[in-house]
């Protein structure tokens, strides 16, 4: 996890995404990663990858910052 939530900041956009993805599939093992997840998800280029991770972390997270994880998870069914 440590690893991952470095590549957050890389700056080619592909990787940091990829991070994004990669802790998103390790749900709730990557509780540490919250927190970052939660600042990304509310502005910049990786917001729609750290709200789909932080959904599979921590829903009640996204829910506290007034993301539906219902909404999110149809837009993309």
């Amino acid at each position: 996890v440590p690893a991952l939530m470095e590549c957050l900041d890389d700056p080619y956009s592909i990787v940091a995404v990829s991070a994004a993805s990669s802790l998103g599939a390790l749900g709730p093992l990557a509780a540490e990663a919250v927190p970052r997840l939660k600042q990304l998800a509310g502005e910049g280029p990786l917001k729609l990858a750290a709200t789909g991770a932080l959904i599979r972390i921590a829903p009640e997270e996204a829910e506290k910052m007034g993301i539906r994880a219902s909404l999110f998870r149809e837009s993309f069914e």
